[in-house]
């Protein structure tokens, strides 16, 4: 058997396989064009209740100021007729010097019977019934020593020793002039020791006036 004569190759390429077709592209998505939700209210202030109606012991509180503010006028009412009718400190300086000085003359001309005499002038000077309850220095300088209703120690021999005892001890009228003198500068009623003891105070007499 003859030996066939080669067939030529085909220079065509074989057909491609079979691609199925691209699929047709996606729409793409369209923006959200929604306007966007209002925005939550804010929280209201917490407000406070209002206050309760007043009650009495409310509406009684401004009296009851109102009352100690005309207690506390008393008491400055008071202390300032105390005052006015007090004697001053400087005149009460000059008076007890005054007793001092007539006192230390009879120490002088008597001798040491003088000194008793002093003594008893200094404690029983606002006293003596011949003078009307003044001493010769408060006579002069017209002020006198009377008791916390006012009336003269004429007579009153306790007060008048309660009240003068003290300035029997030496150094003590100095200290007694001393406390005066602060209670001057602090507006205070013009009370020594003495009289504090004695409940006494020294105040200005009042001349009398013509007929």
């Amino acid at each position: 058997m003859e030996n066939e004569p080669e067939k030529p190759q085909s220079s065509t390429p074989p057909p491609p396989p079979d691609i199925p077709p691209p699929s047709p592209a996606s729409p793409l998505p369209m923006p959200n064009l929604a306007p966007p939700p209002p925005a939550p209210a804010p929280p209201m202030p917490d407000v406070p209740p209002p206050p309760p109606p007043a009650t009495k012991s409310s509406e009684q509180a401004p009296k009851a100021k109102f009352d100690s503010d005309e207690n506390d006028a008393d008491e400055n009412e008071s202390v300032v007729e105390q005052l006015a009718g007090e004697a001053p400190f400087d005149t009460r300086l000059i008076a007890g010097i005054i007793d001092g000085f007539i006192a230390g003359i009879a120490i002088l001309v008597i001798g040491k019977l003088g000194w008793v005499i002093y003594f008893a002038y200094m404690l029983l000077k606002d006293s003596l019934p011949f003078l009307d309850g003044q001493s010769l220095g408060k006579k002069l300088m017209k002020i006198r020593a009377v008791d916390s209703e006012g009336r003269s120690l004429s007579g009153n021999w306790e007060l008048g020793i309660k009240r003068n005892i003290l300035m029997m001890i030496p150094f003590v009228p100095l200290y007694e002039a001393y406390v005066l003198y602060q209670k001057k500068e602090a507006h205070l009623p013009l009370r020594r020791t003495g009289d504090d003891m004695a409940k006494t105070k020294v105040i200005k007499v009042k001349e009398a006036t013509a007929a």
